[in-house]
């Protein structure tokens, strides 16, 4: 065989190469490109939030470019688990993120959250915040508060965590307490300690009012009493929120009984409040559970700080037994002077016709902002078988 023949005899290579293997098979393309495209709407969301965020976008962007990409087949609550479970997207971000897609209402913005996250009082603040832009701050923090609703909402924390952010966000003391008060199931004496600084009790008073509490109906002065609120600052309170001085000892009768304290003490507390000598005097003596006896009140009324206070009228009407009286002023050591005075003009009643309604210089009981009547100084009263010795009470006090 010629060379020539040998050449037509070899087999013939395929085009371009020495590869002997057969060409694709198309039915297996098809296959290939039919698994790619079964990718999960929701594999395509986290694909698409990683991509995104190694580039560098906000939140806000790589959740818009996401839920865009996994198209409309994508379930919402499985984008959002995974935007908080796997990316770590805070409370605020997915907020922003549903304000860019068109939602402003506060609480469904709150109800989208709370299925997915529990944010902190801080955290419900800053990313409600910008659903209530524009409104004065009070508003503002009603809005948030209707919305978060912390007897419906989980908060992790403390509700009292709410005053913080509240007052960094420039609202005024007096408005957090007045909107938590009403808002939640914190009491007064709760919200009082958690303000940075403590009120004064005539600042607490004028919170009260700006609160709308009803002193009558509420729990609101034992609250005070037990936050480290003193019996004197706690009546401060009652006064300046409007509640007069039967209410304010009332009170404190309730919550102490105030079985330990003199009649004197007491006065003197409810007059540093801002009431009156007189007013103190009546509310205790007309108080049905407060049992001070009749030596007690003139034991009150003989400090020289009382004033305005009409002892003569007084004894008129409650009437004493001179003798236990008696007994009763020496027991206390009350002067004998002032005993001669007082027993005197309840035995002769007669002899004193302005009984009930004495002027300043006809009382008994000189009034403390003048000087003590001497003894040598008072007119008693004589019948005509008194000799001249015996004008002075001194002398008619020693001869009885």
């Amino acid at each position: 065989m010629s060379d020539d023949d040998r050449q037509y005899s070899q087999p013939h290579a395929a085009p371009g190469s020495g590869d002997q293997s057969e060409p694709p098979d198309p039915e297996e393309e098809e296959e290939e490109e039919e698994e790619v495209e079964e990718e999960e709407p929701i594999e395509i969301f986290t694909r698409t939030l990683d991509e995104r965020r190694d580039s560098g976008d906000n939140p806000v962007a790589c959740m818009t470019a996401a839920f865009k990409t996994a198209g409309e087949d994508l379930d919402e609550d499985e984008a959002f688990t995974a935007c908080v479970n796997d990316c770590e997207f805070t409370a605020a971000d997915l907020a922003a993120y549903l304000m860019s897609t068109g939602k402003r209402d506060t609480k469904e913005i709150a109800a989208t959250l709370n299925s997915f996250m529990t944010p902190t009082a801080e955290e419900w603040v800053a990313s409600l915040l910008p659903t209530v832009e524009g409104l004065p701050a009070r508003q503002r923090m009603e809005r948030i508060m209707d919305a978060v609703n912390p007897r419906e909402i989980d908060v992790e924390g403390e509700t009292i965590d709410f005053v913080g952010p509240f007052l960094n966000d420039g609202c005024t003391p007096e408005e957090v307490v007045a909107t938590l008060y009403d808002k939640t199931d914190l009491n007064f004496g709760e919200l009082l300690d958690a303000l940075p600084e403590r009120l004064s009790p005539e600042e607490i008073g004028s919170l009260v009012k700006a609160c709308e509490i009803d002193l009558t109906e509420s729990d609101i002065y034992s609250d005070l009493r037990e936050h480290d609120l003193e019996f004197e600052d706690a009546v401060c309170v009652v006064r300046a929120a409007g509640g007069d001085v039967m209410m304010a000892l009332s009170y404190e009768e309730e919550y102490s009984r105030l079985e330990d304290e003199n009649f004197i003490d007491v006065a003197k507390i409810l007059v540093k409040a801002g009431y009156s000598y007189p007013d103190a005097f009546k509310a205790i003596i007309d108080h049905r559970n407060l049992s001070y006896s009749t030596g007690d009140v003139i034991e009150a009324a003989l400090d020289p700080e009382v004033t305005g206070f009409d002892l003569n009228a007084y004894l008129a009407e409650a009437s004493p037994d001179p003798d236990q009286l008696d007994e009763e002023l020496r027991e206390k050591e009350i002067d004998i002077k002032d005993r001669v005075r007082i027993l005197h003009r309840m035995l002769f009643p007669e002899q004193y016709p302005a009984l009930g309604a004495p002027t300043a210089a006809e009382a008994m009981i000189p009034l403390p902002t003048e000087a003590p009547i001497a003894a040598s100084e008072l007119t008693v009263p004589v019948t005509e078988d008194r000799t001249e010795s015996s004008s002075d009470p001194n002398d008619w006090a020693a001869g009885v």
